[in-house]
């Protein structure tokens, strides 16, 4: 099976997973098994689907492109902002030895 989406952002099987579970559910809220009632549901479930994946697929052009080219990825958000979240150097700060104890300890 082919897929535009690249396997550098590993998002596929979780994206077919998704679409496996949004369909259920369609399918499970139909108010009777008939063509009608079908054709509703697969068409609700395409209504959602087709925005996701369309986000799903630039996404990962955007990541690919981003891998492949150094110079993108040094401007990406992982380069520019890292990873840590708000709060996170108070954290580390706080776990941080005093410095007069570690002096102690290397003496």
């Amino acid at each position: 099976m082919l897929t535009p989406l690249h396997k550098d952002r590993g998002q596929g099987l979780n994206n077919a997973i998704t679409d496996a579970a949004d369909l259920l559910a369609h399918l499970r809220n139909m108010k009777e098994q008939t063509s009608e009632e079908l054709r509703k549901a697969v068409q609700a479930y395409e209504k959602d689907l087709w925005p996701r994946g369309r986000e799903a697929v630039l996404a990962s052009n955007e990541n690919t492109n981003a891998v492949h080219d150094w110079g993108t990825m040094l401007k990406s958000p992982l380069f520019t902002g890292g990873l840590a979240k708000a709060g996170d150097a108070a954290k580390v700060e706080a776990a941080k030895p005093d410095a007069v104890a570690t002096d102690a300890v290397k003496n």
